[in-house]
């Protein structure tokens, strides 16, 4: 990725040289939140950080465009260290030729029309471990090599290969002496791509789409009671997603079938092939207040419980992989519920949102609300919140629930 990033700035240099166009443009964010524990897991007493953000756009013309955002983070001392960590998020350059568009370079590639929950969002990485006040900025861009295409009056053929594996960093419920080690947390894997049919501007928006590639979220494949090995196997998913209005609510849904390589359910070191289905509405139920709810269904395809496996170990990293992908029963249903207000003319901003798992008592709920003091300066506070019986995903991880706030300056 280094070298990368240097024939792309290069190659923004030397195109600015040689015509007479805008210089690129450059923004910035200053971003200051203090927690009331350390996000990553909440072990430790309150920790700050700061995260400087930098992000570039440089179009010489009607055909080429380059992108650039990155981070810089620093923060006090938590379970992983005082953190000094630097990410380039993006750094791609898009050719358009005629009606072909072809964009290579690190970028974060977003599916689903689901709110927040979405099935079929299999190409994007997250790190759930950043300290960040905002979901949306623990995505992290892989090396990914786009061609986009137009297909009849409202679609679009994408084409996506993604070399680069990197693998989500989860949030796990183990103490702090044990060890994690992920096999395979960044490599380079040639056999990975996805393709995707996506109609809009219609009266329904809707797509279809299938990935192959190693699996982002891991499967524990060693433990003991001072060391958990991570692998990562390799999946198929195939998604549908559609959204459209009807008498003042949107509707959508979403809903993807992932093929695992534990069809029979024999494997204790590798989760069960599942189905993934939310589907919703949203509307503004007053002035200035919109409510969105969705069904979740998650149904596990041949299900074994751990008890069922005859030696110990299997016995513990079945259970183990159970809690890890949410495939403690054959289904897992629930509702998400999100409110979201805005008043003062935009400045103010609110939002709660949940999600309740009935089966095993579980929940997660977190609350946003931010105030723009001026057009680039914006306070927040929020909180996350997650509660379940023992043995249960949301139970591993209650002690992960946590409050912030903080400051921002810039975009």
């Amino acid at each position: 990725m280094r070298r990368f990033s240097v024939v792309l700035i290069g190659l923004l240099a030397s195109t600015a040289a040689s015509a007479e166009v805008a210089l690129p443009t450059l923004d910035y964010s200053l971003r200051n939140a203090l927690f009331s524990h350390d996000p990553g897991f909440a072990y430790g007493a309150a920790q700050g950080g700061v995260n400087l953000w930098l992000r570039s756009d440089y179009a010489p013309s009607d055909q080429v465009q380059y992108h650039a955002e990155g981070w810089a983070l620093a923060t006090t001392a938590s379970r992983y260290g005082s953190r000094r960590e630097f990410q380039l998020r993006e750094a791609w350059m898009s050719w358009r030729l005629d009606e072909l568009e072809l964009r290579a370079g690190r970028q974060i590639i977003v599916w689903g029309r689901a709110d927040k929950l979405n099935p079929t969002d299999r190409i994007s990485t997250r790190n759930y471990t950043l300290p960040f006040a905002s979901d949306d900025d623990q995505r992290l861009g892989s090396f990914i090599v786009r061609a986009a295409v137009p297909v009849g009056s409202f679609g679009r053929l994408d084409v996506i290969w993604s070399p680069e594996f990197l693998s989500n960093t989860l949030l796990f419920g183990q103490p702090p002496s044990v060890g994690i080690r992920d096999q395979r947390a960044n490599s380079f894997v040639p056999s990975q791509g996805a393709i995707r049919y996506d109609v809009s501007g219609g009266q329904v928006d809707w797509s279809v789409s299938y990935s192959n590639g190693l699996d982002r979220n891991p499967d524990i494949a060693i433990s003991t009671p001072t060391f958990i090995g991570l692998q990562h196997h390799r999946i198929e998913t195939a998604g549908v997603d559609a959204a459209g209005s009807f008498q003042g609510f949107g509707l959508r849904g979403e809903a993807s079938l992932t093929q695992t390589g534990n069809d029979d359910g024999n494997r204790a070191d590798i989760k069960h092939s599942f189905l993934y289905l939310v589907a919703g509405a949203d509307t503004e139920i007053m002035d200035a207040v919109d409510l969105n709810m969705q069904f979740i269904l998650k149904h596990t395809f041949h299900y074994t419980a751990p008890g069922r496996f005859a030696v110990p170990t299997d016995q513990i990293l079945s259970a183990s992989n159970n809690i890890l992908s949410e495939q403690m029963s054959d289904d897992r249903y629930g509702v998400s519920t999100r409110i979201a207000w805005h008043g003062f003319n935009d400045a103010a901003t609110a939002e709660i949102s949940s999600v309740l798992y009935p089966k095993f008592g579980e929940a997660y709920v977190s609350g946003r609300a931010a105030y723009a003091l001026t057009d680039s300066i914006q306070g927040f506070v929020g909180f996350r919140f997650l509660k379940g019986e023992a043995g249960s995903t949301f139970g591993e991880l209650n002690r992960a629930s946590v409050g912030f706030g903080g400051i921002k300056v810039g975009y």
